[in-house]
C-alpha cells in the first residue's frame, strides 16, 4: 500500500474519532446545561386577588408539575400580605420570599407539608423543599408557624418567624437532612412554664403527641441549625420528648445567639453522635440540657412496637458556648448545662424501665456565668464522660430565685 493510501486511511479514522469525540462533548455539554437551568420560576402577581389563594394555586402547580429532576421555584414579590388560610406545600418546591411578610389572619398554623398525609412513614413524605427569606408574623395567634413530618432535604435559611402565642414558631417531626440558618425567631406570649421551643424536633409517637403521618417513632436525623437568633422565646431549640430507643442522630447545633429565654435556651433528648458548639446564650434562666430519659410520663415513652434497644453511648460534644445564666423565678433549677441520664429498676407512671445512663458527652472550653443560684455544669447518671478547661463564674446575689446551690460543678 502506498503511503498516500495509508495518510488518507489515518486521516478518515482521526477525522471519524474527532467527530464521535466533540458528539460526546456537545452532549455532556448539553445534559450540565440542562440540569442547570432545569428549574421553572413563577413570580406571582400578588395583585390578581386573595394572596393566600394566589400563593396556594402556585403550589397546587408545583405539586402537579415538580419532579427531582425539575423543581419549581415561586416568587413572592416584596409586600406584606394577609393569609386567610392554611398554605400546603410539596415536593421539589422552592419559595423565595425577600422582602415579604405574611401574616397570620387565618388564625390556625400558616404552613403545612401537604395534606393528608396519614399514610407517610419513616422519611418517605415530601422532599427537597426550600423557604428563602421573608418574615412569617403569627399575630400572636395560639399557632405554630411551620408544621411539618416524615420529609427529608428540607432548607430554612435567611427567614424570620415571630409573634407566637403559647406554641413553637417552628416544629418538625421525623425529618432528616434538614438545614435552617441565619433565622431569627422572636417574641413569644403565654405561658413562660410550657414546653415551646421556638423551634421544635420532634418524634412521631401519637395523634395527642404529633398529629401527622404514622406513628412509627421515627426520630429526626442529620439537622443542622446554625447562625440563627433566638430572642423573646420561651425556649430556644430542641426536643422535649423522647422514645425509649429511638435517637436522634447527627444533630447539629452551632453559632447560634440566645437572648431574654424564659426556660434553656437548648435541650437535647436522646440525641446521638451529635454536636452543640460556639452559642451564644444570655439572660436565659437555664442553658443547656442534654439527656437519654425524662422523668415526665408526658414526655416519655415506650415506643409502639413495644421492644427497644438502649444505646448509653452518645459520643456527643457540647464546647465552646458561651452561657450566662439569669434570675428569671424558673420553677426548676437553673443551670449552664445539665448531662442527665438515670438507670430505672421498674416501669413507673408508664415510664419504662431501662439503664437510661448517659455515657461518651464530652463538655470543654465553656463559659458559664452564674447570675442565679443553680449549678455550672450538671452531671446526674453520667458515665465516661470528660468536663475540661471549662470556665465558671459563680456570681449569685441573695436575691438568687434557683433552687441550686451555685454550685460550679456538680456529679450525681
Amino acid at each position: 500500500m502506498e503511503r498516500t493510501e495509508k495518510n488518507t486511511i489515518w486521516k478518515v479514522l482521526l477525522g471519524g474519532l474527532l467527530l464521535i469525540l466533540c458528539a460526546v462533548m456537545v452532549f455532556t455539554a448539553g445534559k450540565t446545561v440542562a440540569k442547570a437551568e432545569a428549574s421553572k420560576e413563577i413570580v406571582l402577581n400578588m395583585s390578581a386577588g386573595d394572596p393566600y389563594k394566589i400563593i396556594q394555586e402556585a403550589l397546587n402547580e408545583a405539586r402537579d408539575n415538580a419532579t427531582d429532576e425539575m423543581p419549581y421555584k415561586i416568587v413572592i414579590p416584596a409586600g406584606t400580605y394577609d393569609l386567610n388560610g392554611q398554605l400546603k406545600v410539596y415536593s421539589n418546591t422552592w419559595v423565595s420570599m425577600n422582602g415579604v411578610t405574611l401574616r397570620n389572619k387565618y388564625g390556625k398554623t400558616m404552613m403545612r407539608f401537604g395534606w393528608p398525609d396519614d399514610e407517610f412513614s419513616a422519611y418517605n413524605g415530601y422532599r427537597n423543599i426550600t423557604f428563602e427569606g421573608g418574615t412569617w408574623d403569627g399575630l400572636n395567634k395560639a399557632a405554630a408557624l411551620f408544621h411539618f413530618s416524615h420529609s427529608e432535604n428540607i432548607v430554612i435559611k435567611n427567614a424570620t418567624f415571630k409573634n407566637v402565642k403559647s406554641s413553637h414558631h417552628v416544629e418538625f417531626a421525623a425529618c432528616r437532612d434538614v438545614l435552617v440558618e441565619n433565622c431569627r425567631f422572636y417574641n413569644y406570649t403565654g405561658k413562660t412554664s410550657s414546653n415551646n421551643e421556638a423551634l421544635q424536633m420532634d418524634v412521631v409517637h401519637n395523634k395527642e403527641h404529633y398529629s401527622d403521618g404514622k406513628y412509627d417513632d421515627t426520630p429526626c436525623q442529620n439537622v443542622t441549625v446554625t447562625g440563627c437568633t433566638f430572642q423573646n422565646v420561651q425556649r430556644g431549640v430542641g426536643t422535649h420528648t423522647g422514645v425509649a430507643g429511638s435517637y436522634f442522630s447527627n444533630i447539629q447545633i452551632t453559632d447560634n445567639v440566645f437572648d431574654n429565654i424564659h426556660g434553656y435556651a437548648i435541650i437535647g433528648t436522646n440525641f446521638i453522635n451529635s454536636k452543640i458548639d460556639g452559642n451564644v446564650i444570655t439572660n436565659a434562666a437555664a442553658g443547656i440540657m442534654f439527656r437519654s430519659m425524662i422523668q415526665s410520663q408526658d414526655n416519655f415513652y415506650a415506643p409502639n412496637k413495644g421492644s427497644f434497644v438502649i444505646d448509653r453511648n452518645s459520643n456527643s460534644s457540647i464546647t465552646n458556648n458561651k452561657i450566662t445564666v439569669t434570675n428569671r423565678k424558673y420553677s426548676a433549677t437553673s443551670y449552664g448545662i445539665s448531662v442527665y441520664g438515670e438507670k430505672r429498676t421498674k416501669v413507673k407512671n408508664g415510664i419504662p424501665k431501662g439503664d437510661f445512663r448517659i455515657a461518651k458527652v464530652t463538655v470543654s472550653g465553656n463559659t458559664v456565668y452564674l447570675k442565679d443560684s443553680g449549678y455550672g455544669i450538671w452531671f446526674q447518671g453520667t458515665m465516661n464522660s470528660k468536663i475540661t478547661n471549662n470556665n465558671i463564674v459563680c456570681a449569685t446575689p441573695k436575691s438568687g430565685d434557683g433552687k441550686g446551690n451555685g454550685d460550679g460543678v456538680r456529679l450525681v
